[in-house]
């Protein structure tokens, strides 16, 4: 005879927690990866550069800051301008989403007296605010808007694969 379990109401929504928290954690790396990639799209480098120069950076902030930078610099000129400032624009907008993805990812959950999962008062980092009632609800939102500044991003490869144009290819460094 199979075993049954009942779940409770509490525990199903801190299992529902974890789990958006771990979708949150895996496509914040995505967003993370492909802000990284714009570097040796626009350097036409080879991609070991880019760890080569970020990897040292502990701060995503800095680490995002230096793409960008790196972006304004391979497109000078008013003919890009447009181009900078839609990359700006998006750069300046996963920045926002990390104060709340860090909410999420580095606060210390608990369960309250009545059951429900929720940050604590007590431990509560300085970072992303978090709705204790409806935790679920915003971390959806903002899962919503981490796949769109991704699908942003993606759009914005093309745009800067298309500004820079043909690229010929750097001779690999042989120590040999």
């Amino acid at each position: 005879m199979m075993a049954t379990f009942e779940v409770s109401d509490e525990k199903l929504e801190e299992t529902e927690l974890a789990l958006l928290i771990g979708k949150i954690t895996m496509l914040w790396n995505q967003l993370h990866d492909t802000t990284r990639y714009c570097f040796p799209i626009v350097l036409g480098e080879n991609p070991k550069l880019v760890s080569a120069v970020l990897d040292p950076i502990k701060s995503d902030d800095v680490q995002r800051n230096v793409v960008l930078s790196v972006i304004h610099f391979a497109l000078p000129g008013d003919q890009h301008a447009d181009l900078r400032d839609e990359a700006s624009r998006l750069f300046n907008l996963i920045g926002r989403l990390a104060g709340q993805r860090n909410g999420f990812v580095h606060s210390s959950w608990i369960r309250t007296d009545g059951g429900r999962a929720e940050v604590s008062s007590v431990l509560k980092k300085p970072h992303g605010a978090i709705d204790r009632s409806e935790p679920l609800k915003q971390g959806m939102e903002l899962l919503r808007q981490i796949e769109s500044a991704l699908s942003q991003m993606f759009i914005l490869w093309g745009k800067l694969q298309s500004a820079i144009g043909p690229r010929s290819h750097h001779p690999q460094y042989n120590p040999s």
